[in-house]
């Protein structure tokens, strides 16, 4: 059971950031169910009713990743923490996978690996390049709020802080 309080930030979907503004019950085709209501933050006036009693909320509606959880991922040791796979099959479809999953620190984490690749000068392939844009969509939005960001520097911090980690695994061996 999905459990928020009024006011609480929650991503809908894969990507929509809402707000939670509670339960209610509405009718809707002549019935009277009960359902959560959010409001998506960056569209003002639009409000969006999930049935209560869906099976799959959980997958629907989640919270928000907070700060410690993004910098956890974005300063871990980058060989540890990347999630490169060399197949180019197997690396777009277990991507793809990862994409539909909403696990929101994989996600990051696929996010992570793609940006440092090409921010390290190797070439990614057109099925990583829709990836990464895919992955960028995905969690920007999120990333911007939560860090207190423009989502233009999403990228640029998501960079700063993976080269943080990288300099300070390089003074530790």
């Amino acid at each position: 059971m999905v459990m928020f309080s009024v006011g609480d930030k929650v991503i809908y979907g894969s990507n929509l950031l809402c707000s939670f503004d509670g339960i209610q019950d509405k009718e809707f085709d002549h019935k009277t169910l009960r359902y959560y209501v959010i409001k998506p933050i960056f569209e003002r006036g639009s409000t969006i009713y999930v049935p209560f009693e869906s099976d799959d909320i959980d997958k629907k509606i989640h919270r928000l990743l907070s700060v410690g959880e993004i910098n956890a991922v974005l300063t871990a040791n980058q060989e540890e923490d990347t999630i490169w796979i060399e197949n180019e099959k197997e690396r777009e479809e277990r991507y793809r996978r990862i994409l539909t999953e909403n696990d929101r620190i994989i996600a990051l984490k696929l996010l992570k690996t793609l940006c440092l690749r090409k921010a390290l000068g190797k070439k990614l392939n057109v099925s990583d390049e829709r990836i990464l844009k895919d992955a960028q969509k995905t969690l920007f939005d999120e990333l911007a709020y939560v860090l207190n960001v423009k989502r233009e520097r999403v990228l640029p911090f998501i960079l700063e802080q993976a080269e943080v980690s990288v300099k300070h695994s390089e003074r530790s061996v």
